[in-house]
């Protein structure tokens, strides 16, 4: 009870219990905003795939839900293509030029084995 006899009215912390620091508050919980544009993409993404999934379900034809499993095939690769463009965009100034002409190649591939 050491912390009474010396004037503190506050009671002592909890076992196991840390309060952030208030540097913890500094920052917002992605600090990068490549990470960040890529993470809301992909979470944008999602939503449409689930979104697409119920119309596919709640569709009446076939001719819907392959119309709308259509759109949901082009939104993939779109959303691909600009994850990777961000995240090289972010890794530029830290990458040789090979290795970003190599993830470059490697992009159009896997487009290009898409498509095909």
């Amino acid at each position: 009870m050491r912390h009474l006899r010396e004037g503190s009215c506050k009671a002592p912390p909890k076992i196991g219990s840390s309060a952030p620091s208030r540097e913890a508050y500094k920052y917002p919980v992605i600090p990068d905003p490549h990470i960040r544009v890529m993470a809301l993409t992909r979470l944008f993404s999602a939503l449409a795939e689930i979104t697409g999934a119920a119309l596919i379900a709640r569709s009446r034809s076939l001719e819907q839900a392959v119309a709308v499993n259509a759109v949901l095939g082009t939104i993939g690769p779109l959303v691909l293509t600009f994850t990777t463009v961000v995240g090289l965009w972010g890794l530029a100034e830290r990458l040789p030029w090979p290795r970003l002409a190599a993830v470059l190649t490697g992009l159009g591939l896997i487009l290009w084995g898409i498509k095909k």
